[in-house]
């Protein structure tokens, strides 16, 4: 899989440096090619996997050849442009030289800290002879190339995010393998290391069964993660620690690790398992941390949406619903779920349950407060006052009233202020049961300001003082 140098500056400082050209004639040929603009199409399979295997070496051996040897400052219109990038130089350009080819290079800051940083860190372990020698170890061992392509095409072609323990295997090897071949070749070593290549072949060949064996073991399962949903999961808040919870899970998603993902892409996928379980269509769509319910109940249909952690929660991961057999079961399981209502008939469906409801607690709307009312009320408070007279216009009154929504417990002779629609929020309790007409509106009745006759319209006079001292 070729996967490297779609840098334009990291291919031609292969270009211009030595190391590649000094190898041999095969590889002075790849740097001619990744210097062409169409080097994806002429470099042969052989060439990228080449690459692939030792861009990093290349690349650390060609950045130590290079020393800075001047900067310059731009003051003019900027017309140079770097060498290595093609972009154009604005603020200063670098002079930097090939140590051992003699070549001069006119790049941008940004290339040139990239490229003396690096060199000047002193963290290449090996010289370029070294360099050589690894290369050549492993382009003379076949069976050290597949071991070492294989560990990586693990991570590359996975189809479902892998275990902890078995990637704890792998990173052991990896380890094991990089130690050997760095004191072979930093101590110049001489003997066969044919045997110690073949003990790791056989751990590989171990762990390479059981991988193959794990992804087409857990394909049906639906309990193990796809590699594509991870890669979207870790975007999201907490993302990476989520998949490392489903690594030290065996790989599997459990009830408490699926509630935590957010990503539509892996709802989408909950969404068609919740329908297939059920054996008909009751969630359409999902969004952002939100899954959408269609619910055919009383001859109503509601569309509600949940928070999709409250319903995984409720209904499980994998979606467990062995007892439930129609939309009434599910609804109650998910009624004191987090929930948001958008649907406009939904809404018109739930404020008519409420009223339905506090009718059967004798709470009905009340009309007795009028405009007459509020304006014989002012006109009695203010016969006596000889002082700046409080508006009594038809249009000042109606506007007030419109902000206050009453409503009378005919149990107390008491008048409430109650929200005109139904505001459902996250966390508020919906309905207890649809098919008992029933709204949860406690939370509307005690959150309600209660008041007496004479006590409102009061309340109604003072505001209408205050905005009328606010005007004028």
């Amino acid at each position: 899989m070729f996967i490297k140098f779609d840098a334009k500056s990291d291919r031609k400082l292969l270009f211009y440096s030595d190391y590649l050209a000094s190898i041999d004639k095969n590889h002075a040929e790849i740097a001619r090619k990744l210097n062409e603009p169409d080097y994806k199409d002429i470099l042969t399979e052989k060439e990228k996997k080449e690459i692939d295997r030792n861009s990093d070496v290349w690349l650390k051996q060609s950045r130590n050849e290079w020393v800075l040897k001047k900067k310059v400052a731009i003051k003019d219109k900027p017309i140079d442009k770097c060498q290595l990038c093609n972009t154009r130089l604005r603020k200063e350009k670098w002079k930097i030289q090939n140590k051992i080819n003699g070549k001069n290079l006119w790049i941008g800051r940004d290339c040139g800290s990239k490229i003396i940083a690096l060199s000047e860190q002193g963290n290449n372990k090996d010289t370029a002879d070294q360099a050589k020698r690894r290369e050549l170890l492993y382009s003379g061992s076949r069976k050290l190339r597949e071991v070492t392509d294989g560990i990586s095409n693990f991570d590359l072609y996975t189809r479902y995010v892998l275990t902890q323990p078995f990637n704890d295997r792998v990173g052991n090897l990896k380890k094991k393998i990089k130690i050997c071949i760095d004191d072979y070749i930093q101590k110049d070593l001489k003997h066969d290391l044919t045997h110690v290549i073949d003990a790791y072949n056989i751990e590989f060949l171990r762990l390479q069964k059981e991988y193959n064996r794990y992804n087409s073991d857990v394909a049906t399962d639906g309990q193990h993660l796809p590699i594509q949903i991870a890669t979207k999961i870790k975007k999201q808040r907490q993302g990476t620690a989520l998949i490392r919870e489903v690594q030290n899970n065996k790989g599997m998603l459990d009830k408490r690790i699926a509630s935590k993902i957010m990503i539509p892409e892996f709802l989408d996928l909950y969404r068609e398992q919740m329908n297939d379980r059920l054996g008909y269509t009751l969630c359409k769509s999902v969004e952002q941390a939100r899954i959408i319910l269609n619910f055919s109940l009383r001859g109503k249909k509601l569309e509600i949406k949940y928070n999709s952690g409250a319903v995984i929660s409720s209904l499980g991961f994998p979606v467990e619903l062995s007892d439930t057999k129609s939309e009434q079961d599910i609804y109650d399981i998910l009624r004191t779920s987090n929930t948001v209502i958008t649907d406009v008939s939904t809404k018109e469906f739930m404020n008519q349950l409420v009223e339905n409801t506090l009718k059967k607690l004798r709470i009905t709307r009340c009309d007795s407060i009028t405009v007459d009312k509020v304006r014989k009320y002012i006109l009695l408070k203010e016969k006596y006052d000889k002082g700046k007279k409080t508006s009594t216009s038809t249009r000042v009154i109606e506007n007030k009233l419109r902000k206050y929504h009453l409503w009378i417990d005919i149990n107390r002779n008491i008048i409430l202020n109650l929200e005109p629609q139904i505001v459902i929020s996250t966390g508020q309790e919906l309905l207890v049961s649809v098919t008992e007409d029933k709204y949860a509106v406690d939370s509307l009745l005690n959150n309600a300001k209660r008041y007496s006759e004479d006590e409102l319209l009061q309340k109604i006079y003072m505001d209408i003082q205050v905005e009328d001292a606010r005007f004028n």
